[in-house]
């Protein structure tokens, strides 16, 4: 039995302003969305009986009966005239998964369908994934090691993901739900269609890194990669990627069908349908494919489909070109594996450096969590002058049905998940003491906080939550108004304030030596080198007006 399960992923597309089915297309999603749900009772009116699926009328076996031995395996699936016109890839795709044994005590494929796809065929593959395991899931374990970050199954921490591209020629072998594997042809159906490899690699990157910036995972390219068989080693630096990159045709269904499937962690490989036509529309900065892209690796993060499919999600099992990238409910996802992108901060000692305030200053972060019952976060405020600092949090998800992929897909549990925890509000001193706190409001309410600081230094905001076990999505807002002289510049970092003298040395010595983001003045910015040295010494040689 493999460990590495796997999700297909093919998806009937929702096009921004054009709803596309299996049966036309309708000019306006919105208007026609009753249509879309006539044409799916349709379908599932016709489709066969399964087990545990109720509503769904009796398959037609009229006519001459298919003596192939793949029809008795799908004859519960199938109507014989499906049968009759299905391509051998699809037949081959239903009755490996049917016969297949590797997903019975873990989740099987997770399929979505690209237009006109036969809906025969997608009822099929649903009905028989639903039967081989009818366990859904939205989560499954998160990345607990990979070749830059150590190993940590914990909740809501960070990790280090890295990834490559494999060269082509590189063997990806089967799949156990049909798909026959091949060598991969990544670079030369990209190339094509962007006419250089830069271009399309630059896609990757961008989906990556939006990733990054809301949740806890940094990503890193690995240029290189061995070229040994996906689905098998681990990543390692300056030889693979923890994620690699992949594309073959799948004969099975080219143009149509399965458009990519992704690994679950601990591999995370994702692997395109090489050639498919659905990915030459290039329009809206290659929509299609950087939200494949973004769905996929989602799946490679430890997520699953969800529903209901309304097009508010990316990890809806249909991919949908109606919005960019991770939506609210699949920031929720992966900041409750992985923590926000300042963890970790849990602790005083591990505050993240969030801002110098030397003069009128304000900064907001929208999306940051308590992910759990034991999460609280800490930010540093580096205080030069004396300012009155307002500091307001406030819920940021959005109230919305959302359950595990089921049979039609048509709804989940409504839940406000804004009312998770009740948030609490701290400003902690340089000593660590506490000089002020706010909880007035209880669930879903935002809280407010000023302070006025009269001595530069240090200072901590804290944000803690309640008993639930589960995640809150909280926005941030700090601002400062000086009640004191102001910095003439830079170097101007004690007291007496406009005045440039040994004291602002010595001081610069200090934030230097402990790396405080004061004086991190020049790039690379988050290293501490000569070049913030020299950036000192202009600024206090120009002085103070």
């Amino acid at each position: 039995m493999k460990s590495n399960r796997t999700v297909a992923c093919a998806a009937v597309v929702v096009l921004s302003g054009l709803a596309i089915g299996a049966e036309g297309v309708f000019a306006d999603a919105e208007a026609d969305a009753s249509i879309v749900r006539g044409l799916a009772r349709e379908v599932i009116q016709n489709s066969p009986a399964v087990g545990g699926i109720q509503n769904r009328a009796p398959i037609d076996r009229s006519g001459l009966v298919p003596t192939d031995r793949r029809y008795e395996i799908l004859s519960n699936y199938v109507s014989p005239a499906f049968f009759a016109r299905a391509s051998d890839g699809e037949i081959e795709s239903l009755a490996a998964l049917a016969t297949s044994d590797a997903y019975n005590d873990a989740p099987p494929p997770a399929w979505c369908y690209a237009p006109g796809t036969d809906p025969e065929f997608v009822n099929a593959m649903e009905a028989i994934i639903h039967d081989v395991n009818p366990i859904a899931f939205q989560q499954i374990g998160r990345w607990d090691g990979t070749a830059l970050s150590p190993a940590s199954t914990a909740q809501g921490e960070p990790a280090i993901v890295t990834y490559s591209f494999i060269p082509d020629g590189t063997n990806i072998p089967s799949e156990d739900f049909g798909l026959p594997g091949g060598s991969s042809a990544l670079f030369a159906w990209l190339d094509g269609i962007y006419g250089d490899t830069e271009t399309w690699q630059d896609l990757f990157h961008e989906t990556f890194e939006e990733w990054g910036e809301l949740i806890g995972v940094t990503y890193v390219y690995e240029p290189n990669d061995d070229g040994t068989p996906t689905s098998g080693l681990p990543g390692q630096v300056g030889v693979r990627g923890d994620v690699r990159i992949g594309a073959y045709p799948f004969s099975s269904n080219n143009n149509g069908g399965t458009l990519a499937y992704n690994n679950f962690p601990q591999n995370g490989d994702m692997i395109f349908d090489a050639f498919d036509n659905f990915f030459d529309n290039v329009s809206s900065n290659s929509r299609r494919l950087r939200n494949t892209i973004a769905h996929e690796h989602g799946h490679g993060l430890g997520m699953l489909h969800v529903c209901p499919a309304d097009g508010t999600k990316l990890m809806e099992p249909a991919i949908d070109t109606g919005f960019a990238g991770p939506q609210i409910d699949d920031i929720l996802n992966g900041q409750r594996h992985y923590g926000d992108v300042f963890e970790p901060n849990d602790s005083l000692a591990t505050a993240a450096p969030l801002a110098t305030i030397g003069g009128e200053f304000e900064l907001t972060a929208p999306f940051v969590s308590i992910d759990d019952n034991s999460d609280s976060d800490f930010y540093r405020l580096d205080v030069l002058v004396p300012s009155e600092v307002t500091v307001r949090i406030a819920p940021a998800a959005a109230a919305y049905s959302q359950g595990p992929q089921s049979f039609f897909c048509f709804s989940g549990s409504f839940t406000d998940y804004n009312v998770v925890h009740d948030l609490r509000l701290t400003v902690l001193g340089p000593t660590g003491a506490t000089l002020a706190s706010v909880d007035d409001t209880g669930l879903g309410g935002a809280e407010e906080l000023t302070h006025s600081i009269t001595t530069p230094g240090a200072y901590t905001v804290a944000v803690e939550g309640g008993s639930a076990n589960s995640i809150q999505l909280y926005g941030f807002t700090v601002s400062a108004t000086p009640t004191g002289p102001v910095p003439c510049n830079g170097a101007d970092l004690v007291a007496p304030i406009g005045e440039l003298d040994i004291a602002d040395v010595v001081e610069f010595l200090r934030a230097f030596g402990d790396g405080q983001p004061s004086v991190d003045y020049a790039a690379p910015f988050g290293e501490f080198d000569i070049s913030d040295v020299v950036e000192f010494l202009r600024l206090f040689g120009a002085g103070c007006p």
